[in-house]
């Protein structure tokens, strides 16, 4: 429609510019022979080109105004072409931010997290594009100072005005969509992180549990059960690091659940599992502890009472005449203390034999 406008512009203004040359050709040939013509010929011609003039003028603004409306109803429908379009495909998008698809996989969880962060931004920009474009379509229209009517009802500037307006609200209720979609996306990256950290710990465990067991020996004597007693406090420095790794699972499930995790059932069971096999091996800890403990213990109390069966056997083996010289009374006290002092001796080997049992 535009072409033709233009195409009977150029047609109309042409036959003027024709009609006006002919008209100043033919008032050089009246001016040639002016004293010659009476009959006001000239005045006719000047006063038919004046006219002419002027309504080219005249239809050069006619012509104008109309290219400028027909030019505004063209970008009329070419935003509202754009607009429904962009309304399409933010439906389209609608549903995608409805489906979030999760993963356990942090690589494919990244990928997701991108590609809603691509999408979004693809959405932001198109939606951004088509906006503006009305602005801009707004203030023509005002500039112009034309009404244009955009159906029988309603004016262009109302239809830019509703569209505009049900593209801000559409794109507004689709960024809360996508606001939502990528925190959860966040979150199962968090869970993922989580669960790495978690094997990690669990793995750590297990080479406790590997070393404990690789350490595991009954001692002979008190120089092995010193061995083992050094080995284990080895053995206890080399799993401070997994006590704190273990600790920072809890609090990590902690802060996660507080943060309104999407799943946070199965951070309680991931955390649960590394605190359940961090207490065996702590209870398996602790008991070779009192296995250590015990076999200093018996190997020291053995030395003693060996030492004392020693003395003792030494004691014994001696040949003392306890009746000799005389029944004197103080003879028979030393003997009677003799006893006394043999008893206490008998009691204490019994008592450190059973002990050492």
């Amino acid at each position: 429609m535009l072409e033709q406008c233009k195409e009977q512009e150029e047609n109309t203004l042409k036959t003027c510019m024709q009609a006006i040359a002919q008209g100043e050709a033919l008032l050089q040939e009246l001016r040639a022979i002016e004293e010659e013509d009476s009959s006001g010929s000239l005045t006719a011609v000047q006063n038919a080109l004046d006219r002419i003039q002027k309504n080219r003028l005249d239809l050069e603004g006619l012509w104008q105004t109309r290219r400028m409306k027909i030019d505004l109803y063209l970008r009329l429908r070419i935003f509202e072409r754009d607009a429904l379009e962009v309304s399409s495909q933010l439906e389209m998008w609608s549903e995608e931010l409805q489906h979030t698809e999760v993963s356990r996989d942090f690589q494919k969880t990244e990928q997701f997290l991108r590609l809603h962060n691509e999408s979004v931004n693809q959405m932001q920009t198109t939606t951004y594009q088509v906006i503006n474009q009305g602005h801009e379509l707004m203030q023509l229209f005002e500039s112009s100072g034309l009404l244009i009517m955009a159906d029988a009802n309603h004016t262009a500037q109302t239809r830019v005005q509703c569209l505009l307006e049900f593209l801000h609200d559409r794109e507004l209720d689709l960024e809360d969509m996508a606001e939502a979609k990528r925190i959860k996306l966040e979150q199962s990256m968090q869970l993922c992180h989580f669960q790495n950290d978690a094997n990690q710990v669990i793995s750590w465990i297990r080479n406790g549990e590997a070393m404990l067991m690789a350490n595991f020996s009954i001692p002979n004597n008190f120089q092995e059960a010193e061995q083992l007693r050094k080995e284990h406090e080895q053995f206890q420095v080399a799993i401070e690091r997994t006590h704190t790794a273990a600790v920072q699972v809890k609090y990590r499930a902690d802060a996660l659940m507080n943060a309104n995790h999407y799943d946070p059932q199965s951070i309680k069971d991931i955390a649960e599992d590394v605190t359940k096999k961090w207490q065996k091996l702590v209870t398996c800890a602790e008991e070779r502890h009192k296995l250590v403990t015990a076999s200093q213990n018996f190997f020291k109390t053995a030395e003693q009472v060996c030492s004392v069966l020693d003395s003792l056997e030494k004691e014994y083996r001696r040949e003392e005449d306890w009746c000799g010289g005389g029944g004197s009374t103080d003879k028979g006290q030393q003997i009677v203390q003799l006893i006394s002092k043999h008893q206490e001796q008998k009691e204490a080997f019994l008592k450190a034999c059973t002990l050492a049992r």
